[in-house]
């Protein structure tokens, strides 16, 4: 098995070193956040979000309204100096209260980690689809140069060290990439 790997190993080296490899580099981070398409889903993301946070906040109104009817209802309940029956009757309106505060306080909380999962998985979904997009421009743009590989210069490695430590300017297609993308549009500021 070793010597199997050894030869597959010097037959590989020797005709990689025998065909002249085109190698060119793109900058993913930069095509990303420049392409037009990414600023207009953050925005609608954005509204999204702004939407959801809307309801919440009405809600929060609304208990902050019950919290102060059940104040009130608290004090009469505790006051001393009126009838038994109507502190008795002020105690079942607070605990009527206390009960529709906790009712629409679990609404919340329930309504917010749906919206968040499902801000998340938007987010993620709208992501792969503009990664799609900028891969498949980066394959093309490549094919069409006769690259044999293209190598992203933003990543990182495991030790948070560049994956590509050099690279010429000159095989860089980042900005005829963005080019293509952005072509006829332009892009939106990111708010």
């Amino acid at each position: 098995m070793k010597k199997f790997i050894l030869l597959f190993s010097a037959v590989m080296t020797f005709s990689m070193c025998q065909a002249a490899q085109k190698i060119v580099t793109v900058n993913i981070e930069k095509l990303f956040n420049s392409y037009y398409k990414t600023s207009q889903v953050e925005n609608i993301i954005k509204k999204q979000a702004q939407v959801y946070q809307d309801y919440l906040n009405k809600k929060l109104e609304s208990v902050k309204a019950i919290d102060k009817k059940f104040r009130v209802q608290l004090d009469k309940a505790q006051n001393v100096t009126i009838s038994s029956a109507d502190r008795s009757a002020a105690a079942k309106e607070a605990e009527k209260l206390s009960n529709e505060i906790r009712v629409i306080r679990k609404e919340m909380e329930v309504y917010s980690n749906e919206k968040r999962k499902e801000m998340g998985n938007m987010t993620m979904r709208k992501r792969q689809e503009l990664m799609q997009e900028i891969t498949a421009c980066v394959r093309k743009t490549a094919e069409g140069l006769g690259a044999d590989f293209v190598f992203d210069v933003s990543g990182r490695t495991a030790h948070q060290i560049p994956a590509v430590i050099y690279a010429k300017p000159s095989t860089d297609i980042t900005n005829q990439v963005l080019q293509i993308l952005n072509k006829g549009n332009v892009p939106e500021k990111r708010k």
